[in-house]
């Protein structure tokens, strides 16, 4: 894997775990997401009317199916926040995408009829697939770190609850983002120009997700905060609130993920989702440097695997 590719990968790991930290830290976070998509949107929006051509009319297709997969994606992913603890959730979601995408690659891919499937490169040497699996199972593996000892009651008390219902969103969090991410691949390498389906992707993506946060403004307004009004303007209030994480967010979403597209148009699929999820080390530094979150300590041990995992994609990537 070139050095320059290998950079950027880490890059936007950098702010992939940054917004992510901006959604957390929102007061809201359907509308943290949905303001961060418009304000991604409007960004690509731009850049195609004044830099950026269309892309080929063969990668439309692709497009259309990824925006249902990044839909499912961020929904999952809402629902898992719901029911399940962000320091569990969030490490399985990103953690079970690459193994999932290293099945999808090496095992599913090759069977089907698809007309651009051999645009993927997925002949990964064993050394490659076995950094892979070091990556995404000490991700996984930082999902268990932190055991509380007192402060459950009854059965779970001095044991780690685990959140069933948001371990299998986060499961199925897992599966799209491996779905969309082989199929962002083989459309940016349909394209003729990965930057313009990015831009293109993401100035429909946020379309689907404002829908839903719409629908679920009208169906499930909380009236404690007085926010009962199924107009446009009770919408907007959700939005303004959380302006500046939706806008610092947006930008780094989207430039995140056009690294990533990027990427994998010159390297093979799994490898660049693996450096990707390295965005929990990012995120873990994070919380301990400014959230003050407990058991980092703990963590040392994943994250080195991580790290000498990367070091391996580096070298026999």
């Amino acid at each position: 894997m070139p050095w320059s590719i290998f950079s950027l990968l880490l890059l936007a790991a950098l702010m992939h775990a940054l917004w992510n930290a901006l959604v957390k830290g929102g007061l809201d976070s359907l509308a943290t997401m949905t303001l961060i998509c418009a304000v991604a949107s409007i960004v690509s929006i731009l850049a195609l009317i004044f830099l950026l051509p269309l892309p080929s009319r063969e990668s439309w297709q692709l497009l259309a199916i990824s925006l249902v997969a990044h839909l499912g994606y961020k929904v999952c992913l809402l629902l898992a926040y719901r029911y399940g603890e962000l320091g569990q959730v969030y490490p399985i979601a990103r953690g079970g995408a690459p193994l999932v995408l290293l099945v999808l690659s090496l095992l599913v891919l090759p069977l089907l009829p698809l007309p651009h499937a051999q645009l993927l490169p997925a002949n990964l040497s064993s050394l490659q697939i076995l950094a892979v699996l070091l990556i995404a199972l000490s991700v996984i593996s930082l999902a268990f770190i932190g055991k509380d000892k007192g402060k459950n009651k009854g059965k779970n008390r001095g044991g780690y609850k685990i959140a069933t219902r948001g371990v299998l969103f986060a499961c199925a969090t897992a599966c799209f983002i491996a779905i969309y991410s082989m199929l962002d691949a083989m459309g940016a390498r349909v394209a003729q120009n990965p930057i313009a389906y990015v831009a293109a992707l993401m100035a429909l993506d946020f379309f689907p997700i404002a829908v839903v946060f719409l629908y679920c403004n009208y169906r499930f307004a909380d009236k404690s905060t007085g926010l009962t009004s199924t107009s446009l303007i009770s919408s907007w209030r959700r939005l303004a609130r959380g302006w500046r994480q939706g806008v610092c967010g947006g930008v780094l979403s989207l430039a995140a993920y056009t690294i990533v597209v990027y990427a994998m148009t010159r390297v093979a699929v799994a490898p660049v989702v693996a450096l990707r999820e390295t965005s929990i080390v990012f995120a873990a530094l994070i919380g301990w440097l400014f959230l003050q979150e407990r058991h980092a300590v703990w963590r040392i041990i994943p994250s080195v695997l991580i790290a000498i995992a990367v070091v391996m994609l580096k070298i026999y990537g």
